[in-house]
């Protein structure tokens, strides 16, 4: 499926349940599978490969927000 195309038909799914206007979009989706991705430990080499980039800084701010909650956490 072309993104043009999931845009679309997220667009139109968001319409229809009454959310359109929260943020809600094509990119949200893939960073928040990335984030779950790195919460459940998975190798940034893997989460690099899924997503695509092949430089560590297009991965790196991801990394950082999931290593920094994993550290709040364990003060707990």
């Amino acid at each position: 499926m072309a993104r043009s195309s999931a845009d679309w038909l997220l667009d139109q799914v968001l319409v229809y349940a009454g959310l359109e206007g929260l943020g809600i979009n094509t990119h949200s989706f893939r960073r928040t599978a990335l984030t779950n991705l790195s919460n459940a430990r998975v190798s940034l080499r893997v989460i690099q490969k899924i997503n695509g980039h092949r430089a560590w800084p297009a991965c790196s701010d991801i990394w950082r927000c999931c290593q920094s909650r994993r550290r709040r956490r364990s003060r707990l």
